[in-house]
């Protein structure tokens, strides 16, 4: 991941999140 992939919107954070969250078998509060 790069310096100039930092953009404002950044919605594969989220994604990526979400994704840590299930894999790690949690409940996923964040839609």
């Amino acid at each position: 991941m790069e310096l100039s992939d930092m953009t404002p919107k950044r919605p594969y954070l989220m994604r990526a999140l979400y994704d840590w969250i299930v894999d790690n078998q949690l409940t996923p509060h964040l839609v």
